[in-house]
């Protein structure tokens, strides 16, 4: 316990506990993955646009059937 002048003031153990706590963000947030997602968008579009310049059209996720 501290003292404050001649009584003796408790310390706050919550504020203990918490400063003992590992602190921070959780995770992304939202806001920052839709910016990696259009990102990646972008990029895989980039690419596609890149291979149908040099003859292949095909979108890897386009299957043909027989």
């Amino acid at each position: 316990m501290k003292q404050h002048g001649k009584t003796i003031v408790p310390r706050n153990a919550l504020a203990v506990l918490a400063r003992q706590r590992p602190a921070g963000a959780h995770g992304p947030s939202q806001k920052a993955k839709r910016q990696q997602a259009r990102q990646a968008l972008q990029k895989e579009l980039k690419q596609f646009d890149a291979d149908k310049d040099k003859g292949r059209n095909f979108p890897p996720f386009v299957f043909v059937c027989f």
